[in-house]
């Protein structure tokens, strides 16, 4: 019988976990399965785990050389027989019902791409991952944030080689880079139920993983970066960037570091090109960023004629100039040059507020006017 889903793992030395890994798979409720175990080389006993295993469902495929985990699955998906595809990492443990609830769910809805909420496990305990619930067209919320894992994923073949198999040169955030490219062609569903669990272990360097995981973000980023721009908006870039030279700082990433500050200084050169064409200027956003904003415009000769909140009410409000709601501005734009977003974190949802509004003037980004201060 030709099964109806092929489980592809990839594993390299997980002598220690394969076992109670591969046994949750073949314990699933749904017995219409093949499980296809790429072995990336191990230098371990994972190989001579794997074959006490009796099971007809279960294929090894071992490689002569170190592959890497994405092309180790790229292996297993063309050697698959399964319509349905899923992932799972050879640490990680699968719900009994999770092959039948995905595949129920899938029945019933329209989707070739689905996902699941997980548990996390650690030092015995577990607890909900934060897996974003999202569902339906994603692909704009993918360029501003990762968000499904491999490990909660079911997806028909044909979407996979759509999109061309998995990217094998991404360092990390391999499931961030699939879930953008599906996304984009395919609408995704989502399982408000965890159907598996996650293993957060020991071992690896935190310096290490810190490393690994500032140049998946940035591959990720740079490689979507025209998407990013044209769907999601400059401001999300800039999130991006922002969060890099963070991390890289405080990872000691020097080479990193340096790369990010100089693709913001050139959005921050542009940036400050257009503040000097204003003169009449509304902030958005009340709070401390927008105080010091007021203060840097205020010294630079600008005009400031107020500002845009609407998260502060009246008795929070202490300036001495007018406060407008957002679907205020347009009775003001006769008078106002630009509007300077004014948040830490916050100013791609505030640009979207605005166009809403059909708000036809600049929108500077305070974070790179005042870029000078962190770099």
């Amino acid at each position: 019988m030709v099964p109806e889903v092929s489980i592809i793992i990839p594993t390299y030395n997980r002598a220690n976990t394969i076992t109670y890994c591969l046994q949750s798979v073949l314990n699933q409720d749904f017995n219409n399965f093949e499980v296809i175990v790429i072995d990336d080389f191990s230098s371990d006993n994972t190989l001579e785990v794997l074959s006490e295993f009796n099971d007809p469902r279960v294929r090894v495929l071992a490689s002569n050389k170190r592959i890497g985990a994405q092309q180790a699955r790229n292996m297993g998906v063309d050697n698959s027989r399964g319509q349905w595809i899923c992932f799972q990492d050879s640490d990680d443990e699968w719900l009994p019902n999770k092959l039948s609830k995905q595949l129920d769910f899938l029945t019933r809805n329209n989707y070739k791409v689905a996902h699941s909420m997980g548990y996390l496990k650690k030092e015995g305990g577990l607890s909900l991952i934060d897996i974003p619930s999202i569902f339906g067209n994603v692909y704009p919320k993918l360029l501003i944030n990762p968000g499904p894992m491999f490990q909660g994923l079911i997806v028909k073949k044909e979407c996979l080689y759509k999109i061309g198999l998995l990217d094998e040169n991404v360092p990390s955030y391999q499931e961030w880079d699939t879930f953008i490219r599906l996304s984009k062609f395919f609408e995704v569903g989502f399982i408000h139920e965890p159907l598996f669990i996650y293993h957060l272990h020991e071992g690896d360097t935190i310096s290490k993983d810190s490393i690994r995981s500032i140049e998946g973000w940035n591959y990720v980023v740079e490689k979507h970066k025209e998407e990013i721009l044209e769907v999601a908006g400059r401001p999300v870039l800039i999130n991006h960037y922002i969060k890099l030279l963070h991390d890289s700082n405080v990872a000691n990433f020097p080479s990193m570091n340096t790369k990010i500050k100089e693709e913001l200084n050139l959005f921050a050169i542009e940036e400050l090109k257009t503040l000097g064409r204003v003169e009449q200027i509304l902030i958005f956003g009340a709070g401390q960023s927008g105080q010091e904003c007021k203060t840097y415009l205020q010294n630079d000769n600008k005009t400031v004629l107020g500002f845009i909140d609407n998260t502060v009410t009246g008795d929070e409000y202490s300036s001495d100039l007018p406060l407008y709601k957002p679907n205020e501005i347009k009775n003001l734009l006769g008078t106002v040059d630009g509007i300077v977003l004014a948040s830490n974190g916050r100013v791609h949802e505030m640009a979207i507020q605005l166009n809403e509004y059909d708000i036809n003037v600049p929108l500077l980004d305070w974070r790179l006017i005042k870029l000078g201060e962190f770099i």
